[in-house]
């Protein structure tokens, strides 16, 4: 194998859970999610891309959308470039791996989504690339098309919701549960 072999080997085993989990959060198939997957690292590897200076994550996950973007259109179910920040935005939440008694689990899985669900799909979807994905602000306004000052002010007001309705369950903990 060589080394530009080992670049997108590496490139893509890193970047294809948080892709797809993104892309499963957009409200796509299994399917259409490895398809997007598939035809943006195919198209890097034709066009032998290799990133320097731009972040790797931004690139990813714009090109994703842009991806969605461009498969919507193609079967006629037009979405310009401000609807598509407006879809659903879903988070699947898991305490398979938490030392919780199940009925706990059950009751913190319901407390979890009925928080998430109080954001709007862009609130979640900001929250989402900052905790989950580890995003920068600037790299996040690229990815919405949005500015980086909206951005903050999304993640800010969604992080405010969820502190207004977390009653007595500490904010950190509901944060480790949803970001780990």
């Amino acid at each position: 194998m060589n080394a530009a072999n080992d670049y997108f080997s590496q490139l893509y085993k890193t970047n294809i859970t948080s892709l797809y989990r993104f892309g499963k959060g957009m409200g796509l198939s299994h399917d259409a999610c490895l398809d997007i997957i598939h035809d943006i690292f195919c198209r890097l590897i034709e066009k032998n891309r290799v990133f320097e200076t731009i972040s790797v994550k931004q690139f990813l996950f714009r090109s994703f959308i842009n991806r969605h973007i461009d498969i919507q259109k193609s079967r006629k179910k037009m979405i310009n470039g401000e609807d598509i920040n407006h879809l659903p935005f879903v988070i699947e939440v898991s305490l398979e791996d938490t030392a919780i008694e199940q009925e706990e689990k059950e009751i913190l899985k319901q407390k979890v989504d009925y928080l998430l669900d109080i954001l709007t799909p862009r609130q979640r979807k900001a929250v989402y690339l900052r905790f989950m994905e580890e995003m920068e602000y600037e790299d996040i306004a690229i990815i919405m098309d949005m500015s980086s000052e909206s951005v903050r002010k999304l993640v800010f007001r969604g992080f405010e919701k969820i502190r207004n309705h977390a009653g007595n369950i500490p904010v950190f903990y509901l944060l480790s549960v949803l970001f780990r």
